[in-house]
């Protein structure tokens, strides 16, 4: 059969996308634990592709798409590798483009909040 997850495990696997995001790396190796019928074969789907379709199929979930694929997950993704330091709205002359990031900056409205 194909390769999948147990359920706790599917649902690990998607939390922790919904949790990490774009940050998240999966790696793949090892040798495939499962039967190819020859007819997959034939069409290319061999080796670890199978995993990777299984993986990329949890990714596509509608749960984990409406947490990754929104507006604010698609700016962040130039920024995911660099550290930035942190704002100084009132402090620093910004530019209106950097300013207006630091208006879409949701943690920082959940977290006044909480705090109120």
């Amino acid at each position: 059969g194909f390769p999948t997850l147990a359920k706790t495990h599917q649902f690990l696997f998607v939390e922790l996308m919904k949790r990490l995001g774009r940050t998240c790396r999966v790696l793949v190796e090892g040798s495939p634990c499962h039967q190819i019928p020859e007819d997959e074969e034939a069409i290319g789907k061999c080796g670890n592709k199978l995993y990777l379709q299984y993986l990329r199929h949890l990714r596509s979930k509608e749960e984990v798409t409406n947490i990754l694929d929104t507006e604010e997950g698609q700016m962040e993704t130039g920024y995911l590798d660099h550290l930035q330091s942190a704002l100084q709205p009132l402090g620093d002359n910004l530019e209106f483009s950097t300013y207006e990031v630091f208006e879409k900056d949701p943690v920082k409205y959940e977290r006044y909040r909480q705090a109120v």
